[in-house]
């Protein structure tokens, strides 16, 4: 798909990302769904699934220390 970037800015081959999960939620586990999406290019498609995926691992973690605090 060939775009728009709505992070970098630069018309390119494009892929659609779920904006409200991470984009404008500091809580995943607070978020409303998936929402509307956004064109990325790849380079910044692929830093949002890594930063969404890296703070899945906080979360996750977070919660297994509290499990096992208990």
């Amino acid at each position: 798909m060939c775009g728009f970037c709505k992070d970098c800015m630069k018309e390119t081959e494009t892929k659609l990302y779920h904006s409200e999960l991470i984009l404008n939620t500091k809580n995943i586990s607070k978020s409303e769904g998936l929402g509307s999406k956004v064109e990325l290019c790849l380079e910044c498609y692929e830093k949002m699934v890594i930063s969404e995926q890296i703070e899945y691992w906080k979360v996750h973690i977070l919660e297994e220390k509290n499990r096992s605090m208990r």
